[in-house]
C-alpha cells in the first residue's frame, strides 16, 4: 500500500481490524497526500464479500487490484474445523475471484489494468500441516495463470506473486539478503507488466523486512 501510495495512486484498503487499518490509512495519508479509503469487513462472510464486490463495481476506475488477504492453520487436515476450512476456501479463494469479477468490467472496457494475487512459494513444496493452505494458493496461482490468457488481449495483467516469510528465508537460505535476486516473484502475465521485475520484488518483500 505505501509503494502504490508513493507513486500517487489512492487507494482502498480493505481489513477486519478497525484501529488498525484507520492506523495505516492516516499514515499514508498524510506521507502520500492520496485519498485512502477503508473498509471493514470479514472476507471469509458472504455479506462481506458483496458489498465490498459492490464498492469496487461503483468505484469508477481501478487500475490495480491487489489481493492479498490470508491466515494460515498450523494442524493436520483432519484437526481442523470444518467453518475454519470453508473460513480459508473463501478467504483466499472466493473472495478474489469475486473482487477480479467485479473489477474486470471496467478494466476491459478501459482496456487496462493489472491484478496481484498473493500466493505463495510454498504451493510448489507441499508440507506437513499445510495441505490446505497450499491447496487454496495453488487454486489462487492457477486461476490467475489461465485468467492472463482470457484478459491479455484486453491489456489487463495479471500476476501470482509468491512469497516467503522472513522466518523461513532465515531458517532455509540463511544468506538471502546478498542474494535476493534468487527470490523474484512469479510472473504469469505472457509479457512484463507495467511494473519492472526487480521494483515488484522490492514492493513485495517491503512488509518482510527484506527492503
Amino acid at each position: 500500500a505505501h509503494k502504490l501510495a508513493e507513486k500517487g495512486y489512492d487507494l482502498i484498503l480493505t481489513g477486519r481490524r478497525m484501529k488498525e487499518l484507520e492506523t495505516v490509512a492516516e499514515n499514508i495519508s498524510d506521507a502520500f497526500r492520496v485519498k485512502v479509503k477503508i473498509l471493514i469487513g470479514d472476507l471469509s462472510d458472504a455479506t462481506s464479500r458483496k458489498e465490498i464486490s459492490e464498492i469496487i463495481k461503483s468505484a469508477g476506475k481501478i487500475d490495480i487490484l491487489v489481493n492479498n488477504a490470508g491466515f494460515g492453520i498450523d494442524h493436520a487436515f483432519h484437526r481442523i474445523g470444518v467453518e475454519d476450512i470453508r473460513s480459508m476456501v473463501m478467504t483466499h479463494d472466493l473472495a478474489a475471484v469475486e473482487f477480479i469479477h467485479a473489477a474486470l468490467p471496467g478494466m476491459m472496457s478501459r482496456r487496462k489494468g493489472t491484478i496481484i494475487n498473493v500466493s505463495s512459494i510454498g504451493l510448489f513444496f507441499p508440507g506437513f500441516t499445510r495441505s490446505l493452505y497450499l491447496a487454496t494458493k495453488s487454486f489462487l496461482h492457477y486461476f490467475t495463470k489461465a485468467l492472463s490468457l482470457e484478459v491479455y488481449p484486453y491489456g489487463i495483467r495479471l500476476q501470482s506473486l509468491a512469497l516467503l516469510k522472513e522466518e523461513v528465508l532465515n531458517n532455509e537460505f540463511p544468506d538471502h539478503k546478498s542474494n535476493i535476486h534468487c527470490l523474484v516473484p512469479l510472473l504469469t502475465s505472457l509479457e512484463e507488466t507495467s511494473f519492472r521485475q526487480p521494483a515488484l520484488a522490492r514492493f513485495a518483500f517491503h512488509g518482510y523486512g527484506l527492503s
